[in-house]
């Protein structure tokens, strides 16, 4: 079972990795070089912060694999 979630977090890692750079590659030079605001992010902004989540995500997926301390 623990491989098996293992295996099911590293494909949905892969997979949203390669949506990012799908995503990423698709942005015009207006939309790349975009300056975000408090309540209108840019789009680099929006793919930052879904990054981050992602980082966190993958990094409690390792954490509990080695029983340490989750990022809340």
């Amino acid at each position: 079972m623990k491989k098996d979630i293992q295996q099911w977090a590293l494909t949905l890692i892969g997979a949203s990795e390669n949506e990012f750079k799908t995503l990423i590659a698709s942005l015009n030079p207006d939309q790349r070089g975009a300056i975000g605001q408090l309540h209108k992010w840019s789009p680099k902004d929006e793919i930052a912060h879904l990054s981050y989540w992602l980082e966190v995500f993958l990094g409690n997926i390792q954490a509990r694999q080695n029983g340490q301390e989750l990022i809340d």
